[in-house]
């Protein structure tokens, strides 16, 4: 999560606190071990990072909690490793948006294109991702 919708969740839960890190660090901070935990049962809760995620305090409800996350919704640009949520494909013919001097980039890329009169062109049709596939990061760059 980046820039404005981070500080819309921090301004939303102002009252909470709401903890995003590096998953180790977290997990040393609460304590892996019962033996190595602040408070009882804190243990169980390393077991659960993974990926990405963070922790939030707060007195509000579990309903209340669940309800706006399950609402929350921020619109970000594809990362290498995000799921994708549409299939993208560009078909066969001039890419007329791009500078002659972007054919080299988008070829590494792994677009197959080729350079006509000055026009970029894509030789064939290009599927770019499928939905819910995970990217890689020459992916994103191309839906960029």
């Amino acid at each position: 999560m980046h820039g404005p919708g981070l500080r819309e969740l921090r301004r939303v839960w102002r009252e909470s606190k709401l903890f995003l890190g590096k998953n180790k660090i977290m997990s040393i901070a609460l304590g892996k071990t019962p033996e190595s935990e602040l408070q009882p049962g804190m243990h169980k809760i390393c077991e659960r990072i993974k990926g990405e995620c963070g922790l939030l305090f707060t007195n509000k409800s579990e309903k209340e909690v669940c309800t706006y996350f399950e609402n929350f919704a921020e619109k970000d640009y594809a990362r290498g490793g995000s799921l994708a949520t549409e299939t993208v494909i560009l078909e066969e013919g001039p890419l007329e948006q791009f500078a002659h001097s972007m054919e080299p980039h988008l070829r590494s890329l792994g677009l197959p294109t080729t350079l006509k009169r000055g026009i970029i062109n894509l030789v064939k049709d290009y599927t770019v991702c499928q939905k819910g596939q995970p990217m890689n990061p020459e992916q994103a760059k191309v839906l960029v």
